[in-house]
């Protein structure tokens, strides 16, 4: 995964993120289920490697951790808008790098015909949802008054749009 986050903790308004996910290293736990989603019935990895997500706008909700952020969503040749629901979770230093990390989780749900992966129609559900949590680093002043590009580094995760194993799921119904 890489990418950058912009994000200025007090004017959530500023804040950026663009960050390109390789399709191959889904994770989904079964190795013949996986076989079959990164072929070309589902994600197509071979001629669609990666998704890429870039945020268009940011809204926080006032005297609160939590922001709508909108953005366009790159996914199997399709680019459609998607609306992440994310929490700030923490600013603080890392306990093994000793950089700032500002520390976020998000959900989104999407229907996967939209982005063109419409197989299976009767054996898997149209509604999946993401969900994850990320971590990006910087030194100090790079997390401040004023916002700065930090690379995106590795948290732990369980989503398509975050680094490490990634796993989706249909929403349920």
């Amino acid at each position: 995964v890489s990418g950058e986050l912009d994000f200025d903790p007090a004017d959530w308004s500023t804040a950026r993120v663009d960050v390109r996910i390789p399709i191959a290293t889904l994770q989904l736990g079964d190795e013949k289920w996986q076989g079959k989603i990164l072929d070309g019935t589902f994600f197509d990895a071979k001629k669609f490697p990666e998704a890429h997500f870039v945020s268009t706008k940011v809204e926080h909700a006032q005297d609160s951790d939590k922001a709508e952020v909108t953005g366009d969503l790159s996914l199997h040749g399709v680019t459609k808008p998607v609306t992440l629901h994310v929490k700030f979770n923490k600013l603080a230093r890392h306990p093994l790098t000793f950089k700032r990390t500002a520390g976020f989780s998000a959900t989104a749900t999407l229907n996967r015909k939209d982005f063109g992966m419409d197989n299976w129609e009767k054996v898997v559900g149209d509604e999946v949802r993401l969900s994850g949590a990320r971590a990006s680093a910087g030194s100090s002043s790079r997390i401040s008054s004023s916002p700065k590009s930090l690379p995106m580094m590795a948290a732990r995760t369980r989503t398509l749009l975050a680094p490490g194993p990634r796993r989706c799921s249909r929403a349920d119904s």
